[in-house]
């Protein structure tokens, strides 16, 4: 949890990962309309979200920002965490 709260402090590399996560959500859904996905259900909207977090992850590993970030005692599971707000809310609300 406090790599998290380190995380969060870093408004730069917070900001990114929000905007990843984001572009990443767009991403899914747009994909899920091409096969007829238009409202998901529980299960597929927490794929969804977990797909989300795994890409956001891959992704900042493929950049080599979870080295930076473990450096900084971030743990990978809060990079992941931390593509999932906007994602989070706008599941909830589409």
């Amino acid at each position: 949890m406090t790599g998290l709260l380190r995380l969060l402090r870093l408004p730069s590399v917070r900001n990114a990962l929000l905007l990843r996560g984001f572009l990443v959500w767009v991403g899914i859904r747009v994909a899920a309309l091409r096969v007829r996905i238009a409202d998901p259900n529980f299960l597929q909207s927490a794929w969804i979200l977990g797909a989300v977090a795994l890409i956001v992850f891959l992704d900042a590993r493929r950049r080599e920002e979870d080295v930076f970030l473990a450096n900084l005692g971030v743990p990978g599971g809060a990079i992941a965490i931390a593509g999932l707000p906007i994602p989070l809310l706008l599941e909830t609300v589409l």
